[in-house]
């Protein structure tokens, strides 16, 4: 049974006869009747009987014709559907975040997407970014953004953005009256850090950086959140390190100082297996706005 046949055996029970729908079709009039036929051959019974007034649907052709155009009808919406999603203008993308987005490179291209694509979902998954290279590869998500600059087999990376850093100090510190620092200025600070998210990145920035100046930083790490983190060096616990969109959030007790001539790089990670075509626009517009 063709697609063909239905639409003709649609078109011969609305026009009311096989000349009608033939212009209708824009086809001759044998192949209507050719495709008609061909169906009451497949079916074995009559659709379509002729009367005074023309041609008229037998109980059988009314009871097909309903079914016929509820099926047409659904499938003209998953082609449609298809063709959406294969162009991105619907459909979903799944990023992984590990850091704030209240600011920053990331919130505007997200904000700006949704503008643009406002009938692609965007599900944002906050977590380790371990967990989200083994999301991944097993294509649970479609997008992570870190600031490991750290390879991973079986993934794409690029570089997107580079970000200020700032040092989040307790409000009541000798290092609070200070609106920027240098590197060095840090060394003898008692540093926390947390084990989740990008925090053993950071680990290593303080590390590398400081041990480059000569110095031996004093570096806690401490199994709690970003939010968490913030607030044990409001309560004095110790300093630490962040971006521009930790910096945008205010905390109480915490003073955010930036840290001159310092930059942390982030970059996107995927699947190159992965083909979701709205990941394929996202990761464009991704590109665009970096170069801006």
């Amino acid at each position: 049974m063709e697609l063909k046949d239905l639409r003709c055996f649609i078109a011969v029970a609305e026009s009311g006869g096989f000349r009608s729908a033939s212009r209708r079709l824009g086809v001759e009039q044998s192949i209507v009747s050719r495709r008609v036929a061909s169906l009451k051959d497949e079916i074995g019974v009559s659709l379509v009987e002729r009367g005074r007034s023309g041609i008229r649907l037998t109980a059988a052709g009314g009871r097909f014709l309903d079914q016929v155009r509820i099926s047409l009808s659904q499938l003209d919406v998953a082609v449609s559907g298809a063709q959406a999603a294969g162009e991105a203008a619907a459909g979903r993308v799944r990023i992984g975040i590990t850091g704030s987005i209240a600011s920053g490179f990331v919130r505007e291209l997200i904000a700006a997407w949704r503008n643009e694509h406002p009938d692609v979902a965007i599900d944002l998954v906050e977590g380790a970014p371990n967990e989200h290279v083994a999301a991944l590869l097993a294509h649970e998500l479609d997008l992570t953004f870190q600031l490991s600059s750290v390879g991973h087999e079986g993934l794409d990376a690029e570089q997107l953005w580079v970000d200020r850093v700032f040092a989040a100090v307790p409000a009541d510190s000798s290092y609070a009256g200070h609106t920027h620092f240098r590197i060095a200025q840090l060394s003898d600070a008692n540093f926390i850090v947390s084990t989740r998210n990008s925090g053993p990145d950071i680990r290593d920035f303080l590390t590398t950086r400081l041990y480059q100046l000569g110095n031996s930083p004093t570096i806690r790490m401490i199994d709690v959140g970003r939010e968490a983190l913030m607030h044990c060096v409001g309560l004095g616990i110790g300093v630490t390190i962040t971006t521009s969109a930790d910096a945008a959030i205010g905390y109480p007790g915490v003073n955010f100082a930036e840290i001159l001539d310092e930059r942390l790089p982030f970059s996107a990670i995927w699947s190159p297996r992965n083909d979701n075509p709205a990941l394929r626009r996202f990761l464009s517009a991704a590109r665009i706005r970096s170069r801006s």
